[in-house]
């Protein structure tokens, strides 16, 4: 017997990697393997974290945002369009990032994360736009956050659910990676920098993926900031330098490319590099 296929297709965008930086949603509810319904919002991000919203809205968007709800009053929209309809997503961060925004803004329960959420079946690391085009589903490389929704619903009537998805385990055992500290994110004073003959010294500098040393990233941030580097939320035209981890953002690589005044270390170098310094 064929599954019926009624679900919400769910993706949400962050220009940053704070676990308060969801700053869209878009969802596409399917009944019977028909599109009935769509939803999208742009999400106002933070004020008062480090000068985050001043940032964000300068280099993303303007007043678009700033007039946009915050994340709150989004969830219940979301509550309400997904109603006990089991929720699509095509990596499982999606859950955790909405899962830290209500943690963030202290939401003790919500009805979206009592819904049943699947991922869809796909080989280890392969991006959305790469399994669109396997599977013959239009997707620009300039698409909106809505067309990435419709291409994960179209996906997952074509191929299907690699799992279920326990919320609560999965944010829990990906915290260490994401929770970071707004104040490793400013310039230290000259006399509390501990080492000014580094690379590192007075340059902006952007991390992007996972490092093996270092499973919570502050300490990684902390040792560079000591260093007198200044860690930037995201990646913009004023880095010198961007250290990328396993899993890196692949948007930021493209850019690199572009970018031939930015130096860019992977992990291995980083290592090399405060090995070096450490032995002196």
């Amino acid at each position: 017997m064929k599954e019926n296929k009624t679900f919400v297709a769910l993706c949400t965008e962050s220009f940053t990697s704070n676990h308060a930086a969801i700053c869209s949603v878009a969802m596409v509810k399917v009944v019977n393997s028909v599109v009935v319904q769509e939803f999208h919002s742009l999400v106002r991000p933070v004020a008062g974290k480090g000068n985050m919203l001043d940032t964000f809205l300068s280099v993303f968007g303007g007043n678009k945002y700033a007039n946009a709800p915050e994340f709150p009053e989004v969830l219940r929209l979301m509550e309400a369009f997904a109603g006990s309809c089991k929720i699509v997503v095509y990596d499982e961060k999606e859950i955790v990032r909405v899962r830290r925004n209500c943690r963030f803004f202290a939401v003790e329960s919500s009805n979206l994360l009592t819904n049943e959420f699947l991922d869809i079946c796909r080989m280890p690391g392969e991006e959305l736009e790469e399994l669109c085009e396997c599977y013959g589903i239009k997707l620009k490389a300039d698409c909106c956050l809505l067309d990435k929704t419709r291409a994960c619903a179209g996906l997952y009537m074509k191929v299907g659910q690699t799992h279920r998805l326990p919320s609560d385990e999965l944010c829990d055992g990906l915290e260490p990676f994401s929770m970071r500290k707004e104040n490793l994110y400013n310039l230290l004073p000259d006399d509390e920098v501990t080492d000014r003959n580094t690379i590192f010294y007075h340059k902006h500098i952007f991390i992007s993926g996972i490092f093996s040393r270092y499973p919570d990233i502050n300490v990684l941030l902390s040792k560079l900031h000591k260093f007198g580097a200044i860690n930037l939320f995201s990646f913009s035209y004023t880095a010198d330098m961007v250290i990328l981890g396993e899993g890196a953002d692949r948007s930021v690589l493209g850019r690199l490319r572009q970018e031939s005044n930015v130096q860019m270390l992977t992990e291995i170098a980083l290592y090399d590099i405060l090995d070096d310094i450490e032995r002196r």
